[in-house]
């Protein structure tokens, strides 16, 4: 895969990623986000955030395919299934979600094989067992043995070449934090492949764009050359090579599946999961704001996360759960003497919400009025159970307020301002998305992968 000749293109719906459309490939990134960002930098920043969103959610099955949940397939697949992760490239499968152990076991091996000739079995009877009947029970046959190579030539090699390139060069990442202590033993293979094969200083990622695509070619026949070596194709050694397959031949992918090949398609959760982490580090790094619950289905990791979950759900369900259903609003913060009700949406721009009748216009038109306008009234019914909860509770009552948080290109807050008048006043906030995907991304994209997702939260 190569970047240099992607364009980035604001997404013009939900879906964000790679798409190919008329032999064009286009990286289409979320909403907020400048396009006249570096396609390797939009890249990068895109691939940390969904590897944090699909590694902290806590449990697969139960979570609804829109959360980002990949089905566990081929990446071309994915695109008809109900997954909305797509990984036509096996950019994920390759580099998020490899066995480095499984790979290794991989490497060429000498194994036995023994013919069965008894002929000299005189000479080996000091190891033979023997029965009642003086019968020789041998534990191995006493042959000659022969060996044959067990293995796949330099397909282990090539691979850990690749990935190194692909976390150093553009992830800008340190290969150890994907490979633990199979490490040096990644690194030495990697090393050995380039030694062999290539120049120093390849790469898909650095250099000149004709040096690039001269070694895309000579990979491509290195993987075709490592294919006919192999003496036993296992089923691991299989999945490996169609998995390199599409990743070194694009064309391929985009050939047999048009439109949408590596990126999710519904953003929405990865946006609610970023907003649940600034909610958190506001919350830790500024004082007199606290949160006093919020909806934990795509809760990151955080210090304040593993500590207070339990408690924020019980306060979610003591407060918004009336009348036979479960209302669960983003996140219900305090700040100093004030309760904030906000709710994440993943909008390109603010709706007009100081309009609350819709006007008569074309149908798909009314169709986004009436989203907006029940957005505002879910917004409206958490500011109405909150007081009404509180107002059996204590005799003073604290004041409300109701809070929108958007993807932007910059922090900025908007009172909306209608007659009537809002009573709790309603605000729309919008986050930075570059920083809210990097800060996000980089935190909590390879915690769960090494083991040391508390340790993560707690590192920061």
């Amino acid at each position: 895969m190569q970047l240099h000749d992607v364009s980035v293109v604001a997404a013009r719906s939900e879906a964000v990623g790679l798409f190919v459309e008329n032999g064009r490939t286009e990286l289409r990134i979320p909403h907020g986000m400048a396009t006249d960002i570096a396609p390797r930098d939009a890249f990068r920043l895109l691939y940390l955030a969904f590897a944090a969103f699909k590694n902290v959610q806590s449990s697969r099955s139960s979570t609804h395919h829109q959360d980002g949940v990949e089905a566990d397939t081929l990446g071309r697949a994915l695109a008809s299934g109900p997954a909305s992760f797509v990984d036509a490239y096996s950019i994920d499968s390759l580099f998020n979600r490899s066995n480095p152990l499984r790979l290794l076991s991989l490497r060429p091996q000498m194994a036995e094989r023994q013919d069965g000739n008894l002929q000299h079995a005189d000479r080996h009877l000091h190891h033979a067992l023997f029965n009642d009947e003086d019968a020789p029970f041998f534990p191995k046959l006493p042959t000659r043995r022969s060996v044959c190579e067990r293995g796949t030539a330099d397909i282990v090699g090539l691979y850990f070449f690749l990935a190194d390139d692909f976390y150093r060069n553009l992830l800008q990442i340190d290969p150890g934090m994907m490979w633990g202590r199979f490490a040096p033993d990644g690194m030495q293979r990697a090393t050995d492949f380039r030694h062999r094969h290539l120049r120093q200083g390849d790469s898909l990622y650095e250099g000149d764009p004709l040096a690039q695509e001269l070694l895309q070619r000579r990979l491509q026949q290195l993987l075709r050359t490592c294919y006919r070596q192999a003496t036993l194709r296992s089923s691991e050694f299989l999945t490996l090579y169609a998995a390199l397959e599409r990743y070194l031949h694009p064309a391929l992918a985009g050939s047999v599946q048009q439109g949408q090949i590596w990126g999710m398609r519904d953003f929405w959760p990865v946006w609610e999961s970023m907003c649940l982490h600034e909610a958190m580090q506001q919350a830790s790094e500024t004082g007199g704001t606290s949160i006093v619950s919020c909806d934990s289905t795509h809760l990151p990791p955080h210090t304040m996360a593993i500590e207070h979950r339990e408690t924020w759900n019980q306060q979610q369900q003591s407060v918004f759960a009336n009348n036979g259903i479960r209302r669960r609003p983003d996140l219900l913060l305090q700040r100093d003497s004030q309760l904030v009700v906000v709710d994440f949406k993943y909008y390109p721009t603010a709706p007009t919400w100081h309009q609350r009748s819709p006007l008569a216009e074309e149908h798909k038109a009314k169709q986004l009025k009436e989203k907006e306008r029940k957005d505002l009234d879910n917004i409206e019914l958490y500011g109405l159970l909150l007081h009404r909860h509180l107002a059996v509770r204590d005799p003073v009552l604290p004041s409300i307020s109701l809070e929108f948080w958007l993807p932007g290109g910059k922090a900025e807050r908007i009172d909306i301002r209608s007659l009537p008048a809002w009573n709790p006043p309603l605000a729309v906030t919008t986050l930075p998305s570059l920083d809210v995907i990097r800060r996000y991304g980089e935190r909590y994209a390879f915690a769960v992968r090494t083991g040391n997702i508390r340790r993560a939260a707690y590192a920061a």
